[in-house]
Formats: C-alpha cells, structure tokens, sequence
C-alpha cells in the first residue's frame, strides 16, 4: 500500500511464472510470465503516497544497508536457497545456494572467522539449539558478528547474548567481543515476539533456564578447547 510493489515467482515445476504488480492497494495486474524458479520482489517508489514516513527515512545509503543487512539475514539463516540483491541497477549481493552455511557464513561474516569456528548442538525442554562460536583466540571490537535466529527469523534476545559474552569473559581480551551464529528451534507459543514494536527482540519462556543451559554449553566448550592446542580445533574448509 505505500509502494509500487512487483511480485514474479515460479514453482519448481510449473511450466512458467505469474507475475503480479500492486500499487496502493489495488491489484494492477496478474500475468503469466517466463521466469527462473524462485521469487523476484521488486519495491520502488517507496512512501511515495506517505509522505510523513517519507520524512522519516534517513539517506539512500542508510536506507540501503539496513536492506543489505536484511538479505544477509536471510541469507544466513536460509544457506540451501541463493540469494541476490541488486542496487541502482546493479547486483550489490550475491549467495549461491549451499547445502552447508559454513562457506555462507564466511562470505557474510570473515573468512577467517568461519576458519576458527566450534560448533554446538544441543537440546532440551523443548528448545533445539544449534549454534557456531568463535574460537576465543580470535575476538571482535563490537556485536557486528553475531547473529540470533528463532525458528529461522532473525531477533534480538539480551538474554542470549549476555550469557554468551559471560561465559566468554576470562577467554577473551577485555573490551572485545566473541563471534557467534545461533539458531534456535522451539514451539513458538514459547516465544513472545511483540517485545518491540518491529518485534526483532523476544523473550522465552523459562528464560533463567534458557540463559544457564546456554551458558553452561558455551563455558564447556571454551574449556575444552583451552585445553588442546589452537592447532587441533582449527577447522579448515574449502569454500
């Protein structure tokens, strides 16, 4: 409703695409099309009939790395489908589809990140959680790299990522950060997405529980490792 929006997708199967284009409201056209299989969403002239959020919107380029920051975000958490984003006409992003998120998270996060990886697989009550930490020999200067997915939508939850940074304290220098991609699975009537009005935070139920498990399966980890060499947990790849 507040932006000429263009919607083209093909199934695996179909012998072609539908392409459907809305502008405020009202369906323009509904047309058979020839596309690849996948989905095209295409937004332009975005606010144009709005123009106190209009207003609102910062510069193009903040405007567009907070898009940027939204693919990756997908990208992230969907390693087994390709994703591309073009910018001005030109392609500004681009993921072949993996059936692994390693060699994503190295496109997305620092190659040398994904070299010096642990991972974690754990469940109990009700919650699966698989996750990827930093090897504590390597730290960051600030939160940029890490990520938080629930049931593959990315949030933000202070819980987690305080008991993460906790049970990181006395592996890494002081002031830095650990590096982390963290995907949870659970029912999602335990999980209370209207925490925030853009509902990116949220809160678990049995939260105190949630926060030591996660703790405890980080601080086992980091002193497992500190007690082999840096050279026996390096994880090599190829991408």
């Amino acid at each position: 409703s507040v932006s000429k929006f263009t919607l083209s997708s093909k199934q695996e199967n179909a012998t072609g695409g539908k392409s459907i284009f809305i502008w405020e409201d009202e369906v323009i056209s509904l047309i058979d099309i020839a596309h690849e299989r996948g989905t095209t969403v295409k937004v332009e002239n975005l606010f144009y009939n709005t123009p106190a959020r209009l207003n609102y919107l910062k510069q193009a380029r903040t405007e567009y790395l907070k898009v940027s920051q939204c693919v990756q975000n997908f990208a992230l958490s969907y390693p087994e489908i390709a994703f591309w984003l073009e910018h001005d006409g030109k392609q500004a992003l681009y993921f072949p589809q993996y059936q692994w998120f390693l060699p994503r998270i190295a496109s997305i996060l620092w190659e040398e990140f994904a070299k010096n990886i642990l991972e974690i697989d754990y469940s109990f009550s009700g919650f699966r959680i698989s996750w990827i930490i930093s090897n504590p020999k390597i730290s960051f200067p600030g939160k940029t790299k890490q990520y938080i997915f629930v049931n593959h939508r990315s949030v933000v939850s202070p819980l987690i990522s305080k008991a993460i940074s906790d049970a990181y304290n006395r592996y890494i220098a002081h002031g830095t950060q650990p590096g982390f991609v963290l995907f949870i699975e659970v029912d999602p009537t335990q999980v209370d997405v209207n925490v925030h009005p853009r509902k990116m935070e949220v809160r678990f139920a049995g939260e105190s529980t949630l926060f030591r498990a996660v703790y405890h399966a980080v601080e086992d980890i980091l002193k497992s490792v500190s007690l082999i060499s840096s050279s026996e947990v390096r994880n090599d790849f190829e991408i």
